[in-house]
C-alpha cells in the first residue's frame, strides 16, 4: 500500500467549493454550509466568518476535525467566529447534513464511511489517508478565501480528530499552531483500544501495519509548531501514560491543560476555553502561561503564573500500563510540597481567576 505522503501526491487536486443548501437560523446567519472537492469526492462542511470588523491583514483561521459518531457542527464553528477565527468544520464520515434534524445523511461522494476503523488498512483509500488529505484540502478551502489570514493558519482535533490531527501536522506546514483535544497516539497502549482491535479480529502482523502506518506515534516527529494537549487524567480512550509516550517524541513547542477529570465528548471539549485562547495567544507571538516543575530529593518546587484561584497535584501510585490507573488531587498551598507516598507519576495544574486551566507535563517521580 501507499505510503501517506505517497498518497497525498497521487490524489491531491485544487478544491472546487460550491454551497450547500442548510437552513439555519438567524444565530448562525454568518455560518453557511458547502461541500469541497477531495478528488473525485465531495466532502460536506460548515464554514463560518466573524462578525467584527475584518483585521488589516485577514481573519485568523481554523480547520475543526470532530471526533468518532461525530459530526459537522456549526456550533463549535460559532465558537470559533465568536472568537474572531475563520473556521471550517468538515464531516470526515461521508455525510452531510440537510437539516437541524438531520444531520448525518448520507453523501455519496463524501468519501470512505467507517470512522477510526481498523479494518480499512489494505484500502486503495485507507479512511485515515483520504481524512488526512480532507484537511489538507479544507486548507485549501480557507486560503481561496480574501477574508483569510494565509499566515495565520490552526487546527482544532478533538477525540479521533485530534487523532488526524497529529498525522496532518506532519505533512501539512501551512499549520501555525494546534489545539489537540484528549488525544494521543500511541493508542494500542490502551485496554480500550486493543479491545477494539481485537474485536475486528486483527493480528499483531496487522497491529504492526497500523502503528507504522495510521497511529500518530509515527509521525510526530515531524511536527514542528507549538501544540497544545487537553485532556482528563481519567480518559478511558486517551490515557495518560499514552500522551506521554507520543509527546516524548515531538521535539516542539508542547504545552498542556491537564486536569483529574474531564467528560469524554464533543460539547464538553470544545468547550475547554484553553483550545482558542492557546491559538489566539501563539498566532499573536505572545507568551503562553507555562508551569516549571523541579524534584528535589522527596520535594516537588513548581513555579507558576500568578494571579491563580486554585493549584494541584494530581497523582497516581499505579505504574503506567494499559489500564487507566488511580489518580488523585491534592491541593497545593505553597510552592514547595512532599511527594506523596508511592507517588510513581504527577502532574501540576493551575486554576486561573478567568476560568483557565495551565498545567505542567506528567513527570516520573
Amino acid at each position: 500500500m501507499l505510503e501517506l505522503e505517497d498518497y497525498i501526491s497521487k490524489y491531491r487536486c485544487n478544491s472546487v467549493v460550491e454551497k450547500a443548501c442548510f437552513d439555519i437560523s438567524e444565530e448562525f446567519d454568518n455560518i453557511k454550509a458547502l461541500y469541497y472537492t477531495v478528488g473525485k469526492n465531495k466532502v460536506f462542511a460548515f464554514f463560518g466568518v466573524p462578525k467584527t470588523e475584518m483585521p488589516v491583514d485577514g481573519y485568523p483561521a481554523v480547520v475543526l476535525v470532530h471526533g468518532g459518531d461525530g459530526c459537522a457542527y456549526f456550533e463549535w464553528v460559532k465558537k470559533w467566529t465568536d472568537k474572531g477565527f475563520v473556521a471550517i468544520a468538515p464531516d470526515f464520515n461521508g455525510n452531510c447534513a440537510v437539516d437541524l434534524s438531520n444531520r448525518r445523511v448520507n453523501n455519496p461522494l463524501g468519501g470512505p464511511k467507517g470512522y477510526g476503523s481498523f479494518t480499512q488498512m489494505e484500502r486503495e483509500h485507507p479512511w485515515t489517508f483520504f481524512s488526512v488529505l480532507s484537511i489538507i484540502n479544507a486548507v485549501d478551502v480557507l486560503t481561496l478565501q480574501t477574508s483569510v489570514n494565509k499566515e495565520q493558519i490552526s487546527i482544532c482535533g478533538l477525540s479521533w480528530g485530534g487523532v488526524l490531527s497529529l498525522i496532518a501536522l506532519s505533512v501539512e506546514k501551512r499549520f501555525k499552531v494546534a489545539s489537540i483535544i484528549y488525544s494521543s497516539g500511541n493508542i494500542l497502549d490502551t485496554e480500550f483500544f486493543i479491545n477494539s482491535f481485537n474485536s475486528a479480529g486483527l493480528n499483531e502482523k496487522d497491529k504492526e501495519l497500523y502503528l507504522k502506518v495510521f497511529d500518530p506515534q509515527a509521525y510526530v516527529e515531524k511536527v514542528g509548531i507549538p501544540v497544545l494537549f487537553i485532556a482528563g487524567a481519567d480518559d478511558v480512550a486517551f490515557t495518560m501514560q499514552s500522551r506521554k509516550k507520543t509527546t516524548n517524541k515531538m521535539d516542539c513547542e508542547k504545552h498542556f491543560s491537564y486536569r483529574q477529570k474531564l467528560p469524554h465528548g464533543h460539547s464538553a471539549g470544545w468547550s475547554c476555553r484553553e483550545a482558542i485562547d492557546f491559538v489566539a495567544c501563539k498566532l499573536q507571538n505572545l507568551t503562553y502561561p507555562t508551569l516549571k516543575v523541579d524534584i528535589k530529593e522527596n520535594k516537588i518546587i513548581v513555579d507558576y503564573p500568578n494571579g491563580c484561584s486554585n493549584v494541584q497535584l494530581v497523582y497516581t501510585k499505579d505504574c503506567f500500563n494499559t489500564t487507566l490507573g488511580q489518580w488523585n488531587s491534592v491541593e497545593l498551598l505553597e510552592k514547595c510540597t512532599m511527594i506523596p507516598t508511592d507517588c510513581k507519576y504527577f502532574f501540576i495544574s493551575v486554576f486561573s481567576k478567568d476560568g483557565s486551566i495551565y498545567s505542567s507535563d506528567v513527570f516520573c517521580v
